[in-house]
């Protein structure tokens, strides 16, 4: 900077500068090229792991149980701890329900398993006497 620049120089100079920034123009127009195809390979790469993780669900060992066995296990839940429901302490132990969604497969072994629906307890927290107190006070105003 501290040397003059004549006009043959100036020429030069600005057709290099001219040049770089060209080149610049170009390598920034790569970078987007470049990025564009990391995001599609992110993209596949991302679809690949999820094809690859329901594979390896095809293998698990669960998979290569025969329904027989599968649905003793559901008999030996359910009849461990019982079904119940409870509304009024929102206590919610349905292991027949649960198992039945799982999956295509476990609903049907689970639908086949008629033990694992016999003992089901839905309480809905009216006592007896809820139902019996309309009728009693009915009954004790036509006895008076």
């Amino acid at each position: 900077l501290r040397s003059s620049v004549g006009f043959g120089d100036q020429v030069h100079v600005n057709s290099l500068l001219h040049d770089a920034e060209k080149d610049l123009d170009d390598y920034d127009t790569e970078i987007a090229q470049l990025e564009t195809a990391i995001s599609i390979l992110k993209h596949k790469r991302a679809r690949l792991e999820g094809h690859i993780a329901k594979f390896r669900s095809l293998l698990s060992p669960i998979r290569r149980l025969p329904p027989e066995i599968l649905s003793l296990i559901f008999i030996l839940r359910c009849e461990g701890f019982g079904n119940s429901f409870n509304s009024v302490e929102h206590y919610i132990d349905l292991p027949a329900v649960v198992l039945s969604q799982v999956c295509t497969g476990w609903r049907k072994v689970a639908s086949d398993t008629p033990s694992i629906w016999s003992d089901l307890d839905f309480s809905l927290g009216w006592e007896e006497d809820h139902f019996d107190d309309p009728l009693n006070r009915k009954f004790n105003e036509l006895m008076l």
